[in-house]
């Protein structure tokens, strides 16, 4: 038998194979990603809440979920005061405690739209703080974007000594104040902090 002449035949049907093989299979795209196409992922917000002695007391997070809606997640520690506490974002980026009433430079109400109380946008559910001074609460609000939070004076967050009543005062008790109808009844000021937009990520 002439082996010669036998491998050099198999080597031939080989290569064969291999090029009918690759005319039929369909090229494949590459996996490299061009920079300039790096989607960039949306930034969230983060305040940082202190006292009216400077104190850290915790931390708000918002960010929009997938259906737009802008997710509030806050994370209280420390916070000298316990029970059910207003809890509401305010017109202006500042938390000033000097003068006679502390983080009064938050300004009312987050309420772009011009609406009454407990419809304004900054109007969010009380907030329970436990005896050690801890607290936590998420709220799924689609009453404004993230973005409008960023406007040219900015947010604050703002916890409030008493729970905010919304104005709901039972006609048995007479008509709701001018404070009652502004505010709820919330009382001083306890911690602010201001809304600061995220870094801006990209996926890479």
């Amino acid at each position: 038998m002439n082996w010669k002449r036998l491998f050099a035949g198999f080597g031939l049907v080989l290569a064969l194979g291999a090029c009918m093989a690759a005319a039929q299979s369909p090229t494949q795209p590459s996996s490299t990603v061009a920079q300039d196409a790096t989607p960039a992922l949306s930034a969230g917000a983060t305040a940082d809440l202190q006292d009216a002695s400077g104190n850290s007391v915790g931390q708000v997070t918002f960010s929009e979920n997938s259906d737009g809606k802008v997710v509030i997640i806050a994370d209280i520690k420390g916070l000298d005061a316990s029970g059910f506490m207003g809890f509401h974002i305010h017109e202006a980026g500042q938390c000033d405690t000097s003068g006679s009433t502390a983080f009064a430079s938050a300004g009312e109400y987050f309420n772009p739209s011009g609406a009454k109380h407990p419809d304004e946008a900054g109007d969010l559910p009380p907030l329970l703080i436990s005896d050690d001074g801890t607290g936590q609460v998420m709220v799924v609000t689609d009453r404004f974007k993230l973005a409008d939070l960023f406007d040219a004076n900015g947010s604050a967050i703002v916890i409030d000594a008493d729970a905010d009543n919304f104005a709901n005062i039972p006609t048995r008790y007479g008509q709701a104040d001018a404070d009652t109808l502004k505010s709820g009844d919330t009382g001083a000021r306890i911690a602010c902090g201001i809304i600061q937009q995220d870094a801006v990520m990209t996926a890479g």
